[in-house]
């Protein structure tokens, strides 16, 4: 089930504990440490989350659409036969993928949003729910085991999408350390690369 439709992979160096054993996201929740994928396959991901929602929750009549700063999602949701538009933001450099609903009526953006957030160090998710205007969080009545699940089947997709990239760089990709060298060195090279490329 997908909750949000509805509404540098470096080694850990310290293990976090878990404060408590909250059933609810609340005002934030964090999964447990996320080995064997790196953070722009979880991008990939969540992108592709977003973009096939059929594939992973009961919904029909999907249209998504890609709109200047954002991306356009509209679905029926089969158990209450209701239908949801969502406006879908993805923004790397805060390492946030947030989602809006929008009312159908007014075409007007909800003033909450539900945020899935990238972190580093160890790699996880993190979801919360904030108003738009002033950023402060609230309270999110989502259970836990719900975005638990959600966090696996991520996990799992982000594995299937990195095995079969092969050597696409897909919505992105970041090379693994450059050593032995200086960035003066590095950025020279890439300048004749660019001059010369027949180099």
């Amino acid at each position: 089930m997908d909750l949000l439709g509805l509404l540098q992979p470096e080694a850990p160096t310290t293990q976090r504990k878990r404060v408590s054993d909250q059933e609810y996201v609340g005002m934030g929740w964090s999964s447990d440490a996320l080995a064997g994928i790196s953070e722009d396959g979880l991008w990939e991901a969540l992108t592709y989350k977003a973009r096939k929602p059929a594939e992973f929750m009961d919904v029909s009549n999907v249209t998504v659409e890609d709109r200047r700063g954002f991306l356009w999602r509209k679905m029926t949701v089969r158990a209450s036969n209701k239908t949801v538009v969502e406006h879908i933001y993805a923004n790397e450099r805060k390492g946030e993928m947030v989602y809006r609903v929008v009312d159908p009526a007014t075409r007007r953006e909800s003033e909450d949003e539900r945020v899935v957030a990238i972190r580093s160090n160890p790699l996880r998710l993190e979801f919360y729910h904030r108003h738009t205007s002033d950023g402060y969080r609230s309270y999110w009545h989502a259970p836990t085991k719900v975005v638990a699940e959600l966090v696996e089947g991520l996990a799992k997709l982000a594995k299937k999408l990195e095995g079969s990239g092969g050597t696409k760089v897909g919505l992105g990709m970041r090379s693994r350390a450059i050593q032995g060298v200086s960035f003066d060195a590095v950025w020279k090279s890439m300048i004749e690369c660019v001059r010369d490329p027949a180099k």
